[in-house]
């Protein structure tokens, strides 16, 4: 993909209205993990393996929304 594809894609509508769906999406589970909504009050490796669901999510919706060309020829 070139700087100029790249740039389109992100400038695309579609592009445009995903991103926004995904930051409300990421911002709504950070809200959730503030708000308590992981813990397991009767158990604790639950609370864990629940905490860390929510991790893995905001931290995938943040590789996506974080995304920069990076020109593979210089790789």
């Amino acid at each position: 993909m070139t700087k100029e594809q790249f740039a389109e894609w992100r400038s695309n509508p579609t592009t445009i209205e995903v991103t926004k769906a995904l930051t409300a999406l990421r911002n709504a589970l950070m809200e959730n993990m503030a708000d308590g909504q992981t813990i397991v009050i009767s158990d604790i490796g639950s609370t864990a393996i629940v905490t860390m669901k929510f991790v893995g999510k905001i931290e995938g919706l943040n590789e996506f929304l974080n995304l920069e060309y990076e020109d593979e020829s210089c790789q």
